[in-house]
């Protein structure tokens, strides 16, 4: 987070990523999300809802910054012109579908709501007053349809059982509890999510990142934790890499791009085997904190509220007659 503004860096040779240009004044970044067409949505703390052009233009689109003073921005996300934004004071819905005006559509008013994500007509959000679901097919009039206001504390009991985050896959919800861990929540009668099962945590887990039969657990001391969720009621820990605070990470194939607050920066990890994970590179000229990933481009906000764009190189795959010999090298930071 920061207001430095945009960076927008060549990594067309992964181990090399290099700046080629920087836009300002997107404002201190909590969180954004990117559109397939190459539009931008800032969630920022200064500034309210940010909107740019991320594809080739880097211009500003759009601002709108109705909130009372003292009000955050946590979180946001987009479906079909509209932005749903998360915020210490509830839930706000906007049309985004002219840049010029955009326009309020309207507000619930509750507790800090920390992430969400949208479904269908869905929107599932992590709150102070719990695991809430909202129906939004008509925006204009979001109604509250159910929730788990509280989760049971495991042997931490750090009172870290407030969801500070949620990703939902099919009928299953991945929440972050922080210091107790993560649940997973059947959600299939959105009316009565039922609490399946909580995992404890000996960190902080402050994201859950699900991925097929096997979800993705980012700490504050054990960065990346792979979960197999094959049996939503049962999770089991694989595997574990890294000791830093990991905030946020997107996957492409076999590779996870991870956000590592400070002078970590983003860091590349093999997630082929979840009980072997290795790390592959880290670029440290960037500490991210925020990753979204759009059609294999990877976009990462951190280093002082500079967000970083990265295209994505998979390596060349050989047919084993093909490789004349193999040589092993230790792993370089750049």
């Amino acid at each position: 987070a920061g207001d430095t503004g945009l960076l927008l860096v060549d990594v067309s040779d992964p181990a090399d990523a290099r700046p080629i240009k920087q836009v300002p004044d997107i404002g201190f970044i909590d969180e954004f999300t990117v559109s397939e067409d190459g539009v931008a949505y800032f969630a920022t703390w200064n500034k309210g809802l940010v909107v740019k052009d991320v594809s080739e233009a880097l211009t500003t689109l759009g601002q709108i910054d109705w909130r009372p003073i003292g009000i955050l921005s946590y979180d946001v996300a987009y479906k079909d012109g509209v932005v749903y934004q998360a915020h210490s004071s509830g839930l706000s819905v906007i049309d985004v579908t002219d840049h010029d005006n955009l326009n309020l559509l309207s507000y619930v008013r509750m507790g800090d709501i920390y992430d969400l994500t949208v479904v269908d007509n869905l929107v599932y959000a992590a709150s102070a007053d719990g695991f809430v679901i909202f129906d939004v097919s008509d925006p204009t009039d979001p109604t509250w349809l159910g929730a788990i206001s509280e989760f049971p504390r495991t042997t931490n009991g750090f009172g870290g059982e407030i969801p500070i985050d949620v990703a939902v896959d099919g009928n299953i919800a991945y929440v972050s509890l922080g210091s107790e861990g993560i649940a997973t929540v059947d959600v299939s009668d959105p009316t009565n999510p039922m609490l399946l099962a909580s995992l404890p945590a000996s960190d902080l887990s402050v994201r859950v990142i699900p991925a097929g039969e096997i979800a993705y657990v980012l700490g504050s001391q054990q960065c990346l934790k792979a979960v197999d969720v094959s049996d939503p009621a049962n999770p089991v820990v694989l595997g574990s890499i890294i000791n830093a605070w990991c905030t946020d990470m997107g996957v492409i194939g076999d590779m996870a791009f991870v956000a590592a607050d400070g002078a970590t920066g983003l860091m590349t990890i093999d997630v082929s085997d979840p009980r072997n994970m290795v790390l592959v590179d880290t670029n440290v000229t960037a500490g991210v904190s925020h990753i979204e990933i759009i059609d294999d481009v990877i976009y990462a906000a951190g280093g002082g509220g500079t967000v970083y764009v990265y295209e994505y190189v998979p390596p060349p795959s050989l047919d084993e007659d093909e490789i004349v010999g193999r040589i092993f090298l230790p792993i370089i930071s750049h």
